[in-house]
């Protein structure tokens, strides 16, 4: 196991932060990204993982924060900032390099305490509304798999939230460690043990920034070996979260 952390060429360090500070893009509410700390402490496995990388390249860390993801993938794909950990799509590829992915989320489905639905087909029949946060790659993938459902754009999880308990939707579709945080925030709900896509996380720089590229997938292995990742993960109660193997 590697315990030293790798060490960054200039050339490579100007490529990942040309302003002289890591700007970190981290997406508030989820324990993938950003969670604000009670005690003032913020948490989250992308915070976390741009912090440790910042110490890496010697330089200060400089987290920003955006209410929602698609804010934060507009931002990478403009180059506002210079480093993300997201879900690493063929469609985020063609404005992001990605190291290795670190982590997998298995995808689900959250259904209220009181639903009849038990499996996927339950949930997905003609009529059935299900939930989806706007802007995510969850309409596409699971309009295909699941063409009957009816799939509802949400703006945020205390949306979601209101209208899982309102019976306004019957389920609410996305990664199973935002459905664990969803139920938290519901007080109750059911995720069904199927699961219907995976998710691949994977830490990202901006795709003019290649330069960089060598020296992110150098971290990103120590980050996994040395068991950084693992803390991040315990540190930001990500529940869900598996380490990525190739298949």
């Amino acid at each position: 196991m590697r315990t030293v952390p790798p060490a960054a060429t200039p050339a490579e360090r100007d490529a990942l932060a040309p302003t002289g500070a890591l700007r970190v893009g981290v997406y508030a509410g989820s324990p993938t990204s950003y969670v604000a700390g009670e005690s003032g402490s913020p948490r989250g496995v992308g915070y976390l993982l741009g912090r440790a990388l910042a110490l890496c390249l010697g330089t200060p860390f400089e987290p920003v924060i955006r209410p929602r993801n698609t804010q934060l993938l507009q931002a990478v794909g403009a180059a506002e900032i210079d480093l993300v950990f997201t879900n690493a799509t063929g469609e985020r590829a063609k404005f992001i390099d990605f190291s290795g992915p670190l982590l997998t989320l298995d995808k689900g489905v959250l259904v209220p305490t009181s639903s009849a639905a038990f499996s996927l087909g339950d949930v997905t029949a003609e009529g059935k509304r299900i939930g989806f946060t706007a802007g995510s790659t969850t309409a596409g993938e699971f309009g295909l798999l699941y063409p009957e459902a009816s799939l509802v754009a949400v703006t945020s999880l205390s949306d979601a939230a209101f209208l899982l308990t309102s019976s306004a939707l019957d389920g609410f579709a996305t990664n199973k460690a935002i459905l664990c945080q969803l139920a938290d925030e519901m007080g109750g709900g059911r995720i069904l043990d199927e699961a219907w896509g995976s998710e691949h996380l994977a830490l990202g720089i901006p795709l003019q920034r290649g330069a960089g590229l060598a020296f992110l997938q150098r971290f990103a292995a120590w980050a996994t070996e040395s068991g950084v990742v693992d803390d991040a993960v315990s540190q930001s109660s990500l529940r869900g979260a598996k380490p990525y193997a190739a298949q």
